[in-house]
């Protein structure tokens, strides 16, 4: 994955968005906190996007398996306003 550090710009530019949710299942992603937050500029073979902005074609949150670890990144911070992708991760890394 490739991504550009502070791309939104400065901690004075942070931002509340609502996601929609691509990846299995439903999660809700209402009001979500962008703080000095990089973006995505692209993603490699076998990382499968999960969220992206609504209405915006513009990935937000991704995950990887691989070797048997599993990795997830996000440029934002969802856990100030839900705990549902918190859950999501867990049930991932518990299997």
């Amino acid at each position: 994955m490739k991504v550009s550090r502070n791309a939104y710009g400065s901690q004075i530019n942070s931002f509340v968005s609502d996601l929609k949710w691509v990846g299995e299942g439903e999660i809700e992603l209402r009001d979500v906190m962008f703080i000095r937050a990089p973006k995505i500029k692209s993603v490699g073979e076998g990382v499968r996007a999960l969220g992206k902005i609504s209405d915006s074609e513009e990935v937000v949150i991704v995950e990887q398996e691989k070797d048997g670890q599993y990795l997830l990144g996000m440029t934002c911070h969802p856990e100030m306003t839900t705990n549902s992708l918190a859950e999501y991760f867990l049930g991932k890394i518990k299997n």
